[in-house]
């Protein structure tokens, strides 16, 4: 899959990473590109970063959804 199309600009890169991730973690796995992509995205994301574009409540849910990857990566067989 060439997601580099998908990846327009930081907000829509981290969405569509973070909702690959959950896709793929709900099966128990998680792609080594994908897994690393995660981690980089946790360890730089910044709600203030979202919240211009995608507004306040939007940005939160976001976060949440970045905060509960950073648990779930961490208990998911990482393949490839």
């Amino acid at each position: 899959m060439n997601a580099n199309v998908i990846e327009e600009g930081e907000t829509e890169k981290t969405i569509f990473y973070i909702s690959l991730a959950h896709l793929q973690i709900n099966n128990g796995i998680i792609s080594a590109r994908i897994h690393e992509q995660i981690k980089n995205i946790i360890k730089v994301f910044d709600i203030d970063n979202f919240v211009e574009e995608l507004g306040l409540d939007d940005a939160k849910d976001l976060s949440r959804r970045v905060e509960s990857l950073e648990i779930e990566i961490q208990n998911v067989e990482v393949i490839g």
